[in-house]
């Protein structure tokens, strides 16, 4: 009896032992390979990126969303800024100008100020902005002209014709005007007028002396003249040598005087060899003139 229940025990034992080692084989094989069904893929994020400032009662920051699955998280967050009256219209995409146009005062004329009251949709706040108009100045005709001079500008002064108008500049204080020059004139010159007539004489040091003057000012010019020999018959040709310069000589048809005009160079010399002693060559011009060189010139 003891037998057959120690051999119950035993068999027992090696069915546990068994057991036990089949499900380790089967957790470890599961444990090398997962096959998840497509659906239960872990998913990886794709954000983009969108900035939104910060308002007059809205706190900025940047939105990252995933497009594939909407998950969102944001970072960079501004404080609420007093001044900013703005709003993101998502409809358009765009920040836009969050005041409406509450009231707006239209000046009668140029001496009055346009005022626009607009609110701030978002928080409330009241901005207000003056303008002034621009005045009408009627540059056809002129309220005032000052003439140029020869010198100096002239300009053309316009007042603003607008009625009403106090013609005064807010800032400056100035009446309100336009000006738009006028170009000096220059001087206009009269005839020459004659004061002491130039003659040509046999020194030709004779001068004359002649002015004008500016028919719009006082202002006149003097100048000197010096009258030339002139002649209407050819002149006479004198030749350049080697050691004269040549010329024209002609008769004055007013004095009667020889003068010389058309001056040109003097010519080279035509030197010709007239001995030579160890290596020294000597040439000469039948002017006169002598050349001593070193070296032979070429005939």
């Amino acid at each position: 009896m003891k037998k057959l229940f120690s051999l119950l025990i035993f068999v027992a034992l090696f069915a546990t032992v068994v057991l036990l080692v089949a499900c380790q084989t089967d957790a470890n094989n599961n444990n090398s390979v997962i096959d998840y069904p497509e659906d239960e893929v872990p998913h990886v994020h794709k954000f983009t990126e969108k900035t939104y400032q910060s308002t007059c009662d809205v706190e900025g920051y940047t939105e990252h969303t995933c497009k594939d699955c909407g998950y969102y998280y944001r970072d960079a967050i501004q404080p609420i800024n007093p001044k900013n009256h703005t709003y993101y219209d998502a409809e358009k995409g765009k920040y836009m100008d969050a005041y409406v146009e509450s009231e707006k005062i239209v000046a009668k004329d140029c001496s009055e100020k346009n005022v626009t009251i607009k609110t701030c949709s978002e928080c409330g706040n009241v901005s207000r902005t003056e303008s002034i108009p621009s005045c009408y100045f009627d540059l056809e005709k002129p309220d005032e002209i000052v003439l140029p001079t020869c010198t100096e500008k002239g300009k053309n002064v316009y007042y603003c014709h607008v009625p009403g108008c106090l013609r005064k500049n807010a800032e400056t204080g100035e009446l309100n005007k336009k000006e738009v020059d006028i170009p000096c004139a220059g001087h206009l010159w009269d005839e020459w007028i004659i004061d002491v007539p130039a003659t040509c004489s046999l020194t030709h040091v004779s001068e004359g002396v002649k002015h004008r003057n500016c028919l719009n000012c006082d202002e006149s010019q003097d100048n000197v003249t010096i009258l030339p020999h002139t002649s209407s018959a050819v002149g006479k040709v004198v030749e350049p040598t080697c050691t004269t310069v040549g010329y024209t000589v002609y008769v004055c048809d007013d004095c009667g005087v020889e003068y010389k005009r058309d001056f040109r160079e003097p010519i080279a010399h035509e030197l010709e060899l007239k001995y030579e002693i160890e290596g020294t060559f000597y040439y000469g011009c039948q002017c006169g003139y002598t050349l001593t060189t070193d070296k032979k010139l070429e005939e």
